[in-house]
């Protein structure tokens, strides 16, 4: 238990250190940012395709394909994934959307598989990319744009289990 107490507080202590050089966008108040999410690809087509329908929009940075949505660029990369999200270290993550409603009828349209919200909400859909990788999506009708990476702009969540299974919750921007 010391060992591994002390293996976080240093992994802790490095990444408060250590500046992000890497983000796409600003960090928030806290000096944290989630700008970009790398995921593999077994077809990088299929899943430019899903973000595609998701709402993204395909660009490049030099030599970079990336995914665009407020707040977040998607990095796809082909390789052959160990698993979906789901019991990994990042379960899933997540978008807001202004209208769930019309966003779900695209969706479909689209071909999209949607699973509904939690314990029968509303306002909350799952969907999953051709990799296995989870996406919430949950209504926020106050936003400006029709789909955004989730949260409020101040706020971060993430979701997520150390090496030896424990399951840790990340905020940021929740304190007045």
């Amino acid at each position: 238990m010391t060992i591994r107490l002390l293996l976080i507080s240093c992994l802790a202590l490095l990444l408060w250190t250590s500046p992000a050089r890497a983000q796409l966008v600003a960090p928030g108040e806290g000096g944290v940012a989630m700008g970009h999410i790398h995921l593999l690809a077994r077809d990088v087509e299929a899943s430019r395709r899903f973000f595609t329908a998701l709402g993204g929009t395909p660009v490049t940075n030099g030599s970079l394909q990336l995914i665009q949505f407020p707040g977040v660029f998607i990095m796809l990369r082909q390789a052959e994934p160990t698993g979906g999200t789901v019991g990994s270290v990042i379960n899933h993550f997540g978008f807001n959307v202004k209208d769930i409603n019309a966003s779900v009828a695209k969706w479909q349209a689209a071909g999209l598989k949607i699973e509904p919200g939690n314990d029968g909400r509303a306002d909350q859909r799952w969907l999953t990319t051709p990799d296995g990788a989870r996406v919430e999506i949950l209504e926020d009708k106050a936003i400006a744009q029709p789909i955004r990476k989730a949260g409020n702009g101040t706020t971060s969540i993430a979701f997520l289990t150390d090496p030896w299974g424990t399951y840790i919750e990340l905020t940021e921007g929740l304190a007045p």
